[in-house]
């Protein structure tokens, strides 16, 4: 794209010079279908992280990413780990397939889990709520269910009572 095609894109979006330039790309409170997209292993002041993307896969924001980090140092307040682990838990009962012990052991290991889950799809209800010491960064709640296996079964319909 060139810059002119690029800027005549931007302007069109509703762009004015003076609004803000950087604006949050983050998914806001609400309930998206999703896949994993990607795990990777990090390391941030010393610490080891599992990351793992989640890709909205329908919808207004098809394509947009969710990034979980899951941190199990020992030097983390208690109530992170213990929310770390919910979550862990929880995405652990919706992907179906249990983690070996050896992926258990490490973040390494549970990298390598969820590189095994890739691709398998479930519901993200994500609630944000207010950051007192950084109101930029208001806190990202999760809780994650399956998702429907027939999006039929609602509507008290079934596949064979459609005409093609």
């Amino acid at each position: 794209m060139s810059i002119l095609n690029t800027l005549t894109s931007v302007k069109d979006s509703g762009f004015n010079a003076g609004d803000a330039i950087n604006t949050s790309t983050n998914l806001e409170t609400g309930i998206y279908p999703v896949r994993i997209k990607q795990a990777e292993r990090r390391e941030f002041n010393r610490q080891e992280r599992a990351n793992i993307t989640l890709e909205v896969v329908s919808g207004d924001h098809k394509d947009r990413l969710e990034f979980l980090e899951l941190n199990f140092n020992d030097t983390l307040p208690e109530f992170v780990l213990e929310k770390n682990g919910k979550i862990l838990l929880t995405l652990i009962d919706i992907l179906g397939e249990n983690p070996t012990k050896d992926q258990l052991q490490d973040t390494e290991g549970l990298v390598e889990y969820f590189q095994s889950q890739i691709g398998k799809q479930f519901k993200m209800d994500l609630k944000l709520t207010k950051n007192k010491k950084n109101p930029q960064y208001p806190y990202r709640n999760y809780e994650f269910s399956k998702l429907d296996e027939n999006p039929f079964d609602d509507a008290g319909e079934d596949l064979d009572s459609f005409p093609f």
